[in-house]
C-alpha cells in the first residue's frame, strides 16, 4: 500500500526515512517488466490462437 498512500491505516509514514526516488532505477526495473510482460502477452496470444483453431477444426468435424 505504501507506493498509494503516503500513511498506513493508523496514520505512520508508509515509507520512513525514504525522501527521493531514483527515477532512473524506476524506469530500468519497469523497462525489465515489461519485457517479460510482453512475453506473457505474446504466450496468451499464440494459445488463444490455436484453441481457435482447434475450436474450429472441432465444429468442422460435428
Amino acid at each position: 500500500m505504501a507506493f498509494r498512500y503516503p500513511q498506513d491505516k493508523d496514520g505512520n509514514p508508509s515509507l520512513p526515512g525514504i525522501r527521493h526516488i531514483n527515477l532512473r532505477n524506476i524506469r530500468e526495473v519497469i523497462g525489465k517488466i515489461s519485457i517479460i510482460l510482453m512475453g506473457a502477452n505474446a504466450q496468451v496470444s499464440e494459445y488463444l490462437s490455436i484453441k481457435r483453431d482447434v475450436e474450429s477444426e472441432f465444429r468442422r468435424e460435428w
